[in-house]
């Protein structure tokens, strides 16, 4: 399957804070918005389509992002399973 491009405009106002968001969070623009996709499509229909890897070159590298709790590398999942990962573990290690 190849990768689609998809083009959208903003204001060039909106373009330059988005891209200072992502400079300082350490990582691109469409990292942000692929993530963003994946939350809207696993919420639509329980859970988001497997990842391919994507084909976008990064210019800088992504976050890393380790769970507070049991310290599990949950980088790899869409942003709704580590939010989901951080309250199962808090709710475990609160009993």
């Amino acid at each position: 399957m190849k990768d689609a491009l998809i083009r959208f405009t903003v204001s060039s106002d909106m373009k330059e804070k988005f891209k200072k968001y992502c400079t300082n969070k350490d990582t691109t623009m469409s990292t942000v918005l692929i993530d963003y996709i994946y939350t809207l499509l696993s919420k639509e229909g329980g859970k988001a389509p497997a990842r391919e890897k994507n084909s976008v070159k990064k210019t800088a590298p992504t976050m890393a992002y380790h769970c507070p709790y049991c310290g599990k590398d949950i980088t790899h999942l869409i942003p709704i399973d580590r939010l989901n990962h951080l309250q199962n573990c808090k709710n475990g290690h609160n009993r």
